[in-house]
């Protein structure tokens, strides 16, 4: 899938992963991006909560990630 070319109108992202992930910075920057190069419709959800790490938080995957069916997915935890 080439999520920048026309081929595919409308696209789930999801940002997942601890305080860094919910302060916004690289999601409403790479989701401008996404929307300033392709024709279709951007659907971020950021799914970031702070003082968690990727060992406590295997059981949000189904409900913050998963359940939005994402066609691409950012996990970052410190």
């Amino acid at each position: 899938m080439n999520v920048f070319g026309s081929d595919v109108f409308e696209i789930n992202v999801v940002y997942f992963g601890d305080s860094q992930t919910e302060g916004q910075k690289f999601s409403t920057a790479f989701t401008a991006l996404l929307e300033e190069n392709r024709t279709g419709k951007v659907n971020a959800k950021v799914s970031g909560l702070g003082g968690t790490s990727s060992m406590n938080n295997i059981w949000r995957v189904q409900k913050d990630v998963l359940a939005y069916k994402p066609d691409i997915v950012f996990v970052e935890f410190a």
